[in-house]
């Protein structure tokens, strides 16, 4: 049962099926509470799904059961983070560092749980060393820019940044409304109009989705609502995704 209930698990997670894989993990673990690779596979399906306080009740359990793998939980930081628990977070980034030193997405955490915490300089610092390691990391390029708006940086230099980011990310609505501040700080306001409008777009876009994907926990395989996913990944550029929607609608259409 072991096997079979994870491996269904699994399958499900890595098909882009979330709800799927969460019912799969409610079997296993009521049959075996304390099954440590159980226990972090819902913790990552539970945060995927934006159950924070089910993912960080998930991996208190796990680490209770699997303390050496402390190296594999930085999904804790991120959950004390989006619960607004920034000292928290940093402690437990700092921890998952200690073991995995190489863990970029654990320092990007700890450089915002810091940021939070008005340790701008430490930030900044960390962010840099993020860049280091992955010079094509969308979210701290995107963060780096954001961070040197908020410093009051020169904005000609914020809108280097952020165009820098936008390579990297050009759906991103965040992005927009940055580069939108900064063209107003720099007196360019039609481009900051324009860049507004962009913002909005993408927004709208990024709003409603959510909002398909909350149905689509209740109802995991309603072609309707997976097609209007697909409709709307496409249009925010996400296309790993949209390629996996269309297999998933391909599969349903086959009745697998």
């Amino acid at each position: 049962p072991l096997k079979e209930h994870y491996g269904a698990a699994l399958d499900a997670y890595q098909g882009d099926d979330p709800a799927l894989a969460l019912a799969h993990l409610e079997l296993l673990l009521g049959r075996y509470p304390d099954f440590p690779a159980g226990l972090h596979l819902l913790a990552v399906v539970d945060f995927r799904l934006r159950r924070i306080q089910e993912a960080r009740e998930a991996l208190e359990r796990f680490l209770v059961q699997a303390p050496e793998w402390v190296g594999r939980t930085r999904i804790l930081g991120h959950a004390l983070y989006e619960l607004g628990e920034y000292a928290a977070a940093r402690d437990h980034y700092q921890r998952v560092l200690e073991a995995a030193p190489d863990d970029v997405e654990a320092l990007l955490g700890d450089a915002l749980a810091a940021w939070r915490l008005g340790l701008d300089d430490t930030a900044r610092q960390e962010l840099e060393a993020v860049l280091e390691q992955e010079p094509d990391h969308p979210r701290a390029s995107y963060w780096r820019a954001r961070l040197a708006w908020e410093g009051g940086a020169n904005p000609e230099k914020v809108l280097a940044l952020v165009a820098r980011a936008r390579e990297l990310a050009p759906f991103d609505p965040a992005l927009h409304y940055l580069a939108s501040q900064a063209l107003l700080d720099a007196g360019r306001e039609e481009e900051a109009r324009e860049e507004q409008e962009r913002f909005q777009r993408l927004d709208r876009l990024t709003h409603a989705l959510a909002e398909v994907e909350r149905r689509l926990h209740q109802d995991p395989l309603d072609p309707s609502l997976l097609r209007e996913k697909l409709r709307l990944v496409t249009a925010l550029g996400r296309d790993g995704e949209a390629d996996s929607l269309r297999r998933r609608l391909i599969r349903l259409q086959r009745g697998r």
